[in-house]
């Protein structure tokens, strides 16, 4: 999942969202450029004729050239171009300002750059200009802000603030002053890798300061992270960048992760024309080990103005962590340095004090091609490794080709004997080069995915290019650890075809990206997986260490392959580790990615353990809840930390591993448990032991008075340390028990903890202080039990813990827990599509449960479909009365009967008595297959009892895309039915369209799909990487003269040959007055891969979308499930589903 950046890269094609907005003409007023010669500004705008005022555009390869009108303002449009050609619309509007307007700015100089976009559905853009500051790689290049689409389909403008920008002209790391566009040396490439942006004009003014002071709130420390007996001492920098007296206060807050305030400090400061001062102040009440959030509240104003005040807010992050004392020799991290992501003084500073050791980073071929390139990036690179090394971490060069460096094929594999002579004299320059620099080198990243192997090069042509890295390597350096393999996930297929071939006898370490892509750590799962590949390696006579040089846990809740909470990440990481440990499966695992990037709600960006180092709104390197979990586990069980005993369930989901640490000279015990909370209870045969939380803090000493001790372990990592005797499972008889140690609620609510204890001794219950929780019963123990009453405030949410201590009357602690209340809604409810067993009946049904998941209130109210229309229409408003707590009622609602039965957005609310009102929504989508027990006729005459089964189709406003000239129905609409067998995929479809026309230019195959015809898509994956989520099996249904009735392959995520027709398919195209039929029988080894076993008892993805052309060009299309059109993405697929 390797994503390099780079300044020649040019994106995945998409289909262009703009193309049929060109239909209108201008009928709104575009920005006015000044008469005034004198007017102070430089500006763009853009139309069929663009007109520069004190502004010229430079023209590249990648530049903007493309007009549109969208909602009648005229402008240029990004991005590839609407179809599988080579042709493009560019990337960039690259543009300088007039020298006698801006020149040689002095740093400092506020400017403005106003662009007006277009508000489309998803996307983004920033600009890149010459700086005296860099951001990456670029030496003078910087970067704005991102700008992310909303899709609310209105022009907007956007306005950058600069105040470094150099206007020098010449010596730029870019030909102009500015680069706007869908690419940023901070941003990467536009969000969703989507490419069409349109902008109207670009407008460039001197500004005045937004911010009369330069403010830096930092500290000494990278990331503002400190160690446990740091003293925390905080910096702000201020300069006055104006020519006049400042006077500021600041008032700084301090606030714990739960937001409590922790202390204040207030300071004051004068400043002269230009001068710097710095304002310094111990923290003196941080000494837990958490995350904490510093709030300047800044206000400043001329000493000559003191009415005139203006006050900005600052935000910083700081971190009190336990800081390993020794780096874990098993542990590191991929972090792109080479991309520009960070600097690797920074980095290497960041990971060591986390006490990781290894960082994996792109040495990619392209860069180290020509006797130029290896002058000026060997140098640079050596460099890097040498200042990660005096950190501590050890450089993992991933030796490929990112397709900076093109094959004769077109791809980026070297398969030719002159290629791969390039290849191996590249691999024996490494190794020559970063001799005592590094010894370690990984060859080739995810060969086995499209991705990075573009042009789908067999086994047999890794297996080459490995081999000749290996021999090339090691002859140049004798002591190289070489890792091969890299496949995205386990994939034991790919890895058993190399195998095969040898490839175990060319590496020393076989490397794996065990990826989890079902949105969380599987862990029975991934130790099945990993021990399958050792035991693979057995059977060809030689087993390696298994690295993992990538896998990762992303934090983006938006998208649910990567959606793990903050608790969850620190989870799967130290889960991840102890069972590494454990089972003995995995010896270095370099975590990826070490840093989160840009875009909080782009999965891809948000696996970090720190934040992005160059985010504005965030601290560099400020710590994320993982780097405090990371700390602690390698402080207390990476090194100096072996595995004693274990204890593993895998069904359960619950783990127990006791560590021998020799340099604390003690154990510790590890425990999790994912599914749910639970006790777990362990002979131990000592007095005490000290239990810490995930981030090290000592909660408390337990004691126990027969060895035995019971712990309440949840899902986040729990630490039991002390000098055991013993580790074995146990039943704790004398022990204190609760019922759970998380429940959950809703506001208002009432909770209540049971407690058990069947010894002798007095006991009593400590509950610390909770915001919003007060403990309205605490009964104490009486005849072995004890509640603990708790009483949730009104409009609270989220997840509340609050320690709970039982001791006895000498204050010796039998039981210490963090209890949690997840707050949450009242009602759980969930919606399930009722499968039709496919007997020619389209009466759907859908099924609504409702689950009560308070703790002290029974419910009542009403259930009803709120949209669609025609659906609530025919379904009534459903009562439930006194649904007890945790019971769950169901309704079953139908859908109208329909022989053609669209997807549908199904709307479900639940209107509470005493108020409250929960709305719940579903996708619904019908397409299935019924058994072909006759094969049909491919004939394009539809016959009374040929075709069988269920039909779905579109004909209703939502079906329709980029085309807001439908008129409905009879323009365009389909319907559709399917079967299949053993061989064959049958598909028949009636088109209605007032015109048919294939009128297209050019008037080939690939661009059938700009007239009138059908694509569709079947795919198998069941989970889906995101990384391999665009490339999708797309194929093309049309009739072209010369060409006959034909089918094209597009491309396919199987290695199917692509670009080109199928022959070995039955398809009849007709056109009847007013709509058009299409029958197809495609063998499933041209959809999917040779040797598909077509199943009935899961589930398939599929996605059909119908393009319209009424002899003018395309103008949009009818989709039924999404992932073809707007963007390739097999997780946007419906379902399929077959029956027989």
């Amino acid at each position: 999942m390797n994503k390099s950046t780079f300044k020649n890269f040019v994106p995945i094609r998409l289909i262009s969202f703009f193309t049929v907005l060109a239909f209108l003409a201008a009928m709104m007023p575009s920005a006015v450029l000044a008469d005034d010669e004198k007017a102070d500004y430089a500006m763009a705008v853009f139309g069929k004729e663009t007109k520069f005022y004190r502004m010229t555009e430079t023209l590249g390869g990648e530049s903007m050239t493309t007009k549109s009108v969208i909602d009648g303002k005229e402008c240029i449009v990004g991005g590839k171009d609407t179809g599988y050609g080579e042709g493009q619309n560019g990337l960039f509007f690259q543009f300088s300002v007039d020298k006698d307007f801006m020149y040689n700015l002095p740093n400092g100089t506020p400017i403005e750059v106003t662009v007006e976009y277009y508000d489309g559905p998803v996307g983004s853009f920033a600009i890149d200009y010459d700086s005296y500051n860099s951001s990456g790689m670029y030496p003078n290049l910087n970067s704005t802000e991102t700008v992310y689409l909303s899709g609310s389909m209105e022009w907007k403008t956007h306005t950058f603030y600069i105040e470094d920008h150099r206007m020098t002209k010449e010596k730029t790391a870019i030909p102009t002053d500015f680069r706007l566009g869908m690419y940023g040396v901070k941003m990467g490439m536009s969000t969703g890798r989507t490419f069409d942006i349109a902008f109207a004009s670009v407008k460039v003014e001197y500004a005045d300061f937004r911010e009369l002071l330069d403010s830096d709130l930092k500290s000494t420390k990278i990331g503002n992270i400190f160690g446990a007996d740091e003293d925390m001492e905080i910096r702000h920098n201020l300069r006055n960048k104006s020519d006049k007296n400042i006077s500021a206060a600041m008032q700084y807050k301090l606030y714990d992760s739960k937001e409590r305030l922790v202390e204040e400090h207030s300071e004051t400061a004068d400043f002269d024309p230009k001068e710097e001062k710095t304002v310094g102040f111990k923290l003196n009440n941080l000494n837990t080990f958490d995350l904490y959030r510093i709030e300047c509240s800044l206000s400043e104003w001329y000493a000559d103005k003191p009415d005139e005040k203006k006050t900005h807010t600052y935000e910083e992050s700081v971190t009190r962590a336990m800081l390993p004392a020794k780096g874990n020799p098993g542990f590191g991290a991929c972090q792109q340095i080479a991309n520009g992501r960070g600097t690797p003084e920074d980095v290497g500073a960041s990971m060591q004090s986390a006490g990781l050791t290894m960082l994996r980073d792109d040495v990619v071929w392209g860069r180290f091609d020509t006797e130029e390139e290896k002058a000026e990036n060997l140098p640079i690179l050596k460099e890097r490794i040498e200042i990660l090394k005096s950190h501590g971490v050890n450089y993992l060069a991933l030796l490929w080709n990112n397709a900076l460096k093109t094959m004769s094929d077109g791809g980026n594999v070297p398969v030719t004997d002159e290629e791969l002579d390039e290849w191996e004299e590249y691999c024996a320059l490494m190794a020559r080069e970063l001799k005592g620099y590094t010894d370690y080198f990984e060859i080739w990243n995810e060969y086995n995915i499209k991705t990075f192997n573009t042009s789908y090069q067999p086994p047999e042509a890794y297996v080459e290019l490995l081999k000749r890295a290996y021999k090339a390597i090691k002859k140049e350096n004798p002591n190289a650890v070489v890792a091969g393999g890299s496949p995205s996930e386990v994939d034991l297929v790919f890895l058993e075809n190399i195998f095969k071939l040898g490839a175990l006898n060319y590496m020393d370490v076989l490397s794996i990206h065990p990826y989890d892509w079902s949105g969380q750590f599987r862990e029975g799962r991934y130790v099945k997986n990993m021990t399958a590949a050792q035991e693979l390696m057995d059977k060809y006579k030689r087993r390696l260490p298994i690295w993992n040089t990538e896998l990762g846990f992303g934090t983006c809740l938006t998208d649910k392959r990567y959606g793990h909470t903050r608790e969850e990440q620190c989870s799967a990481i130290v889960r991840g580790w102890i069972l590494n440990k454990s089972t003995e499966l995995v010896d270095m695992w370099t975590y990826y990615m070490y840093t989160d990037m840009d875009n909080p709600t782009d999965g891809e960006s948000c696996f970090g353990m720190v934040n992005r180092w160059s985010n504005e709104k965030l601290t560099d390197y400020g710590a994320k809840e993982s780097f405090l979990a990371v700390s602690a586990m390698n402080s207390m069980v990476g090194a100096d930390a072996e595995v004693a005993d274990s204890f593993e369930d895998y069904t359960a989901r619950e783990y127990a591993v006791n560590f021998y640490n020799s340099s604390m000279q003690k154990n510790v015990l590890v425990m999790e448990s994912y599914d749910k909370s639970v006790q777990m209870s362990f002979y131990l045969g000592c007095d005490e032991v000290d239990l810490l939380d995930m981030y090290g803090n000592k909660m408390a000493t337990i004691s126990s008075q027969n060895g035995v001790y019971s712990f309440n372990v949840g899902m986040v990592p729990m630490y039991a340390v002390g000098k055991f005797n013993a580790f074995e499972k146990a039943e704790n008889t004398e022990g204190v028990n609760a019922d759970a140690i998380e429940k959950t609620c809703v506001a208002s609510d009432i909770v209540k903890f049971d407690f058990t204890y069947s010894g002798d001794e007095a006991l009593t219950i400590d509950a610390e202080p909770e915001d919003g929780i007060e403990v309205i019963q605490n009964s104490g123990f009486k005849n072995g039990a004890a509640e603990l009453v708790l009483s949730v405030a009104p409009g609270i949410s989220g997840k509340r813990k609050m320690k709970i201590t039982v001791k006895n009357s000498d204050g010796v602690i039998r039981y210490c827990a963090e209890h949690g209340l997840n707050i949450s809604d009242p009602i759980e409810m969930t919606i399930t599509n009722e499968e039709n067993e496919n007997g020619g009946n389209n009466h759907h049904k859908v099924r609504v449960s409702i689950k009560n998941v308070t703790q002290s209130k029974r419910l009542g109210g009403e259930v009803f479909v709120s949209a669609p229309e025609d659906v609530a229409a025919v379904n009534t408003n459903r009562r439930f009365y006194d649904l007890d707590i945790g019971k769950e009622c169901v309704f079953v609602f139908n859908l109208p009967m329909r022989v053609v039965q669209n997807t549908v957005d199904l709307n479900v609310t639940v209107k509470l008595n005493g108020g409250g009102e929960y709305t719940s929504t579903k996708y619904l989508d019908f397409a299935t297959a019924a058994y072909a027990d006759k094969k049909p006729k491919i004939d394009g005459v539809v016959e009374i009892g040929e075709w069988r089964g269920s039909w779905i189709g579109c004909y209703e406003k939502k079906d329709v895309k980029e085309n807001p000239l439908w008129k409905g129905p009879e323009d365009q609409s389909f319907s559709a039915t399917m079967m299949w067998d053993e061989e064959n995929f049958y598909f028949l479809a009636m088109v209605t369209d007032d015109v048919y026309s294939m009128n297209i230019t050019p008037y080939t195959p690939d661009r059938m799909w700009q007239g009138d015809n059908i694509q569709f898509s079947i795919d198998d994956r069941l989970e889906i990487n995101p990384v391999d989520a665009g490339v999708i099996n797309e194929l093309s249904i049309g009739k072209l003269n010369g060409f006959g009735d034909i089918c094209y392959r597009h491309s396919s995520y199987y290695g199917l040959p692509v670009a080109q027709i199928v022959k070995n398919m039955d398809i009849c195209i007709k056109r009847y007055e007013g709509y058009t039929v299409y029958e197809i029988a495609a063998p499933w080894s041209e959809i999917l891969q040779p040797g598909f076993v077509p199943s009935t008892d899961r589930t398939y993805r599929f996605s059909v979308m119908i393009n319209e052309n009424d002899g003018t060009g395309r103008k949009g299309w009818m989709e039924y499930n999404s992932g073809i059109g707007a963007s390739k993405q097999v997780d946007l697929f419906g379902t399929l589903k077959l029956y027989k």
